[in-house]
């Protein structure tokens, strides 16, 4: 058995100036199933809330808990915005399976990457 590494062009296409990378991840507490059905559970849940370094919601006078119109190539969604300065700028973090439309309805499974571009509401 051998093991082949991928050639140096297996890098993700460049963001544009406008857009942000969408991050997901999963929280312990989220809309799955199992949580859902253990009473003890399904209200730890947090509401989804669309993650982005300060500089980058300072040119939409966008405050912590003010709404934002997330778009991305596959949909767009309204998500209430946090204010994170320990992520790097150009950085949208999003968590998977939360209450309401959130990752899913943005991110393209056949795409190499998600960019989203956010617009105050």
């Amino acid at each position: 058995m051998r093991f082949s590494r991928p050639g140096a062009g297996a890098l993700a296409p460049r963001r544009d100036g406008y857009s942000l990378r969408l991050v997901t991840g999963r929280t312990l507490w989220d809309n799955g199933t199992l949580v859902q059905h253990a009473p003890h559970l399904a209200h730890l849940a947090p509401p989804s809330r669309l993650r982005v370094h300060p500089a980058d919601l300072a040119p939409l006078g966008t405050q912590d808990g003010g709404r934002v119109r997330v778009t991305s190539a596959r949909g767009s969604v309204v998500l209430d915005v946090q204010p994170d300065p320990a992520l790097p700028r150009g950085t949208a973090v999003l968590t998977f399976n939360l209450a309401g439309d959130g990752a899913s309805t943005l991110i393209d499974a056949t795409a190499e990457a998600t960019d989203v571009r956010l617009e105050a509401v």
